[in-house]
This record gives C-alpha cells, structure tokens and sequence, in this order.
C-alpha cells in the first residue's frame, strides 16, 4: 500500500464533526488531570493516612474507587448508546462528571471524596462512546489515523489546562501546615519561578473567605463550567452516529442550525427528518393504476389455491401490455417457481422505478421460498471475541495498568516531603522531592504542550513511515525508560547533591515526562486504531465498550497494588522498587506486541 501525504490524508476529512467532538473530548481531561496537583494535599489534610507514607495508598483508592465503577458500567453505556443513540450518552457522561466534581470539590472529609470519584466513574462512559463516534465518523481508511490521533491530542491539550486549573493558588489553597512533619519546606531554585505571581495578586476578601473554606472547589467549579460548555456545544452540533437513530428528530441540532444560520447567514441545512416529512406532506399515497401520466406499474395476477397440493406461479408485467395469468401446475416445483420469479424480477431490473407499491402475497411467499429453500443462506455474523480482539486487548490494558500507576504516583513521589537523611545513591530512597501544587501543575501542563507538538508533528510521521502497528511497537521502547529512570531522578536533587546545579533536577524530570508524553502520543492513537480494525462493524461499539471496562479494570487494580507497593518501598527506603516493577511491565508490553497484527478495516 502506497504512502498516503498529509494532504491526500485530510482530503474529505469531517473536519466540523470532528471539531465538536474534540469540544466534548477537550473538557474531560481537564477534570482528570486537574486532580494531580493537589490530590497529595487534599488527602493529607484530611488526616486519614495514619503516616505521611500512606499517603499513596489512600491516593490509590481514590483511583481504584472511579476505575472499579467505570469497569462495572462502561459496558452498559455502550449498549445504552446502541439503543437510544451515542449523542445522548455522551451529553449525560459530561453532566455526571460535573456533578461528581462538584462534590469532590466541596468534600471535607476521605469518604465524600471516594464518593464522588466512585460517582464519577458511575456517570461516565464517554471514552468508549466517543472511540465509537469517531470511528463512525471517519468511515474511510485514510482518515482513520488522523481521527483517531485527535483524542490523544485534545487529552494532551487538556492537560495543559486542567494542572494549571488544579495547581494555581488562585483556584486552590492546601493547607501550609504539614501534619505530619514541622519540616514541610518545599524545593526553591527553577520551580519557583513559576506560580508566585498568582501570590502577588490582590484577591476579594470574599474570595478569599471562601477559598479558605473549601480549599480545592474553586478549580472544580472551573473546571464544570468546560464541562457544561462541551454539553452545550454537543447538544447543539453533533450528529447522531449511530446509523439506527440519525435520522431521528434532533431538537438540539434543529437550535443548532437556527443560531448558525442567525450567526453566519446561509441557508439553513435540511435534515433527514425534515425532508422525510416534506416528502409526505408532497407525495400522494396512491398512485392509479389506471393514471396515464404516472410511471408503470408492476401488475401481478393469480387464481386463488384451492387444493392444498396445488401452487400459483406469480408473474410480472407492466400496464403497457395486458396482466397475464398462469394456470395452476400441480407438476411445477418450488425451484421453477423460484427460478421464473427471478426471471421476471430481472426483466424489472433496468426499470425499478416503474414498480408500483403494491406486492401481493403469492410473490412475496415466493420469495421467501426461493431465499429460504436455496443455497443462498445468511451469512454467519462475526464473533464479537475473536482472537485477534482478544489480542489488542490484552495490549490496551498492559498500557492503561502502568499508565495509570505512572499518572497517579508521580504526582505524590513529586510532593512528597523531601528527607535527605533516608537517601542514598543508588538503592535507598524514601521520601519524594517536595514540590508544591503550582509547581507540579506547571511541570504536568508543560508536558502536555510538548504532548500537543509530538501529536501534531511526530505521529503523522511515525504513522506514515512505519505505520500502525510498528508504530504502535516504536512508541513502547520508552515506557520502560522512563519507567526505570524516574525513582533515580531524586538524586540530582540539589540539596542532595550540590554538585548537580538547581536546574538540573527540573531539566531531567522535562526530558522524562516529555519521553513519556512521545510513547504515549504516538503509541495511543496506534491501538485505538488497531482495536477498531480488529472488532466486526456492527460490534465495534460494543467492544469499544469492553475495552473501556477492561481498561477500567486494569486502572481499578493498578492504583492498589503500585499504591501498596509505593507504601511499602517507602517504609522500607526502597522507594524505586514500584517504578521498576512498572518498568517490567511495561517490558512485557512490548513483547506482547509482537503477536499482534495490523487487521484490515
């Protein structure tokens, strides 16, 4: 297969639909990476954690709680956008993740937090729909990449905003006493550039008051607000995918329509259902037999059966000619009654237009036969689970299992306190490296920038020179990198030691997440692709579904046992052991993938 360009890729790409769906996707993961920056903090001000090491266990429950419900529902959301359409689903996964946010942002204690992620993971199956929508969307093989590429990159876009969002000491203000150390002093040096100049600012004393009362809901107010505008925009925009439903009166659409043509002028688009009721308001029910102006009509005559052993023949004419009638023959078997109804249906052939409305039993009896009786048998559907699905699976959750675990913990080993005297180069480490929230919002939102760029520059060419499935194996190489590099980044801290300059640290935490970011920017539009090709059409929302709640399933198990891990490497000064076993796992990944194949459309 020749190399498509990028031109000839984005020829005839849906290039409004995509946008409206990259508005509903764009707000998600906002809300998810908003969380980052202070979830250390909000959990140790809730003073659940016996010890500040247990922290990350506490954090892994609240991850596990969200990914546990997801994995219980995520299926049935699938089938409930195969019955009432995707459109709806997806506007009521953006309502239920506000709601949820709401309510994590005005906790004040562990258990509404667990809570409201539990709920948040209850209300929303969007990812699985909207892999849906976009492979409905994007029909032709050659978009499929560029479609596909869209939701790692309006994740990556997100996340620039959702750390900013959730770190900023506008929107979020931790509590600065630590209760667990009087020593809670933070890494200064590069970092703090960053985030003072929100201190500087002269708030209103109400704001204040209120900030101070519920430290964390401001940024979740912020961020329902993306989230009410992807519904709106969703409601008013996007087209029902679903083939069952699209033509289906849309009332939003209909809205939709009237504010564009108000905004930009033009003429208002026709929809399905609009024209299908202009065409009956039009169109007579009855069309005479006997009417010389109206088209011929296929005219079909027979004697009624009086004996059960007896059978009619049905025939075809057109009013130009006299209908003719076939005698009965008791002789004649269902194959020449078969064969003749073909025959005459084939003379029709060239004039479809001059069959009238009307079929009358006999011939459709015969029909039925002849499609019944005959080697003409139904095709057997495809199988939902075939091994090649299975196999992309599999894949799919070995990424989620250790990309949840990297996404959860590196923000708590980036908070947590800094102790000195419990390292030492290179297996003892305990302890993190003491950074505050505006800092690790800056470092996260920094790496989804880098994220964006390596989407719209560096996939494009990865997918065009090795295409999708050696793609997909070029962008595993790095997880195991980082993965194993990550716990070793704390001994350049500074104040470990002073011979590594103050930017030396942030220097080496940028090349890291940015490695990180390239894997899975180039990597994650791969396997979405891999795992569309690989599901029969008619089941693809249904496995996308599975794959999401299998995805779900491995994000629930994830947190709890690296959190565990995490704990206990803490405890013990082997803090890098939970980073190299997902640095082994990640290994295994790779491996996995060579048993994988690049499966037509």
């Amino acid at each position: 297969m020749a190399k498509l360009t990028f031109r000839e890729q984005l020829a005839g790409f849906p290039v409004k639909q995509m946008l409206v769906v990259s508005v509903i996707r764009f707000a998600e993961p906002i809300a998810f990476t908003s969380l980052f920056p202070y979830l250390y903090f909000m959990i140790r001000d809730f003073h659940i954690a016996p010890t500040e090491e247990e922290i990350s266990k506490y954090s892994g429950y609240l991850a596990s709680s969200f990914a546990f419900c997801q994995f219980l529902f995520a299926v049935q959301w699938g089938k409930m956008s195969d019955r009432v359409g995707r459109k709806p689903v997806l506007l009521c996964g953006l309502l239920g993740t506000s709601a949820s946010l709401l309510i994590f942002g005005f906790s004040t204690n562990y258990y509404t937090a667990l809570f409201a992620r539990s709920l948040a993971g209850v209300l929303n199956g969007n990812i699985a729909v909207l892999r849906t929508v976009v492979g409905e969307i994007c029909t032709e093989r050659k978009h499929q990449a560029l479609g596909f590429s869209t939701l790692p990159l309006l994740f990556n876009f997100g996340a620039v905003i959702g750390p900013l969002i959730g770190g900023s000491h506008l929107f979020t203000n931790p509590k600065p006493d630590n209760p667990y150390s009087k020593d809670s002093a933070g890494m200064n040096g590069f970092f703090s550039v960053f985030g003072s100049a929100i201190d500087t600012l002269s708030l209103p004393d109400f704001y204040v008051k209120f900030r101070d009362a519920h430290p964390y809901a401001i940024s979740n107010i912020v961020v329902a607000i993306f989230l009410w505008f992807s519904c709106l925009i969703g409601f008013l925009f996007l087209e029902e995918t679903n083939e069952h439903f699209a033509e289906k009166r849309d009332i939003g659409l209909e809205l939709g329509d009237i504010l564009t043509q108000f905004l930009w002028g033009g003429e208002r688009k026709i929809r399905p259902w609009q024209q299908r009721k202009a065409v009956d308001e039009e169109t007579p029910l009855l069309v005479a037999d006997n009417d010389p102006n109206s088209k011929a009509t296929l005219t079909i005559t027979s004697p009624v059966n009086t004996s059960p052993t007896s059978e009619s023949e049905p025939t075809a004419s057109s009013t130009a000619g006299p209908a003719r009638s076939v005698p009965q023959t008791k002789s004649s078997s269902s194959e020449e009654n078969s064969r003749k109804v073909d025959d005459a249906l084939r003379d029709e052939e060239d004039q479809v237009d001059a069959i009238g409305p009307y079929v009358n039993k006999t011939l459709s009896n015969a029909i039925v036969r002849r499609y019944s009786q005959t080697s003409m048998e139904p095709p057997k559907p495809p199988r939902r689970l075939t091994p090649q699905v299975i196999t992309v699976i599999l894949s799919n959750c070995i990424i989620s299992l250790h990309n949840i675990a990297y996404n959860e913990f590196l923000p708590v080993l980036l908070a947590a306190q800094f102790r000195k005297s419990e390292l030492h180069f290179p297996f003892k480490i305990s302890g993190g490296f003491g950074l505050e929230t505006s800092y690790i919002g800056m470092l996260f939102s920094s790496t989804g920038i880098i994220g964006m760029v390596i989407i719209l520059v560096v996939f494009p060419w990865v997918d065009r020179a090795l295409g999708t499935l050696n793609g997909f194996r070029f962008s595993l190489i790095f997880f195991p990198i980082v993965y194993a590099c990550v716990p070793m980044s704390i001994f350049t801290l500074h104040k470990y030691n002073e011979a590594f300059p103050t930017w030396a640290t942030p220097v080496f935490l940028y090349a890291l997440t940015s490695l990180k970011t390239l894997a899975s920017g180039t990597g994650m539009p791969q396997i979405m692709i891999l795992n569309h090709r690989a599901a029969a059409k008619e089941h693809r929302a249904y496995v996308n579904s599975l794959t999401m709640s299998m995805l779900a399933l491995a994000r629930f198990v994830g947190p709890i046992i690296f959190g565990y891990l995490m704990t206990l490497g803490d405890k013990h000064h082997i803090g890098w052991l939970s980073w190299w076993l997902m640095a082994l796992l990640a290994l295994f990944g790779l491996f996995q993938s060579f048993y994988m194949e690049d499966y037509q459309d």
